[in-house]
């Protein structure tokens, strides 16, 4: 499983002359946070969780951290996939099968298309998974199944 690290707000990395990579951001209190990348993951993240450093290669600046790793994270991802399982058409359109496939965003919120073979697809949002169960679960008569 591949996802993009969430850090804290504000969070700047760099190379120490040790050629560690260290993460730095305002700290609400006041002041600056310094903490290893390694020491980041071992907080934040499950067992087994490493990080790939993509660097520019012109100027050296870190342009993102991938976490690669365990099946089950601790810490924050930036989206779950998943796929909405239509296992009986309440309302005769959609048919039965994967009717949908979607990503529900770190805060919660979900996107979702629609991909009914014979329909043009079509995009929906909501607050949340638990939304899109209410509206589109009709009693167990469809799931979700993560992916991620």
């Amino acid at each position: 499983m591949t996802a993009v690290a969430e850090f804290p707000a504000g969070v700047s990395f760099y190379r120490a002359k040790d050629l560690d990579v260290w993460l730095r951001w305002p700290n609400p209190e006041g002041g600056v946070s310094v903490q290893s990348l390694q020491s980041w993951l071992e907080d934040n993240c499950a067992f087994g969780v490493d990080a790939d450093v993509i660097e520019d290669r012109m100027s050296g600046a870190i342009i993102t951290v991938v976490l690669r790793g365990s099946e089950s994270f601790s810490g924050p991802v930036v989206a779950r996939r998943f796929r909405l399982i239509r296992h009986e058409d309440v309302s005769g359109v959609s048919g039965t099968g994967v009717v949908a496939h979607g990503v529900q965003w770190p805060d919660g919120a979900v996107s979702m298309r629609w991909g009914v073979p014979g329909l043009d697809p079509s995009y929906a949002n909501w607050d949340s998974i638990e939304a899109v169960e209410r509206v589109h679960g009709h009693q167990g008569k469809t799931d979700v199944e993560w992916i991620d």
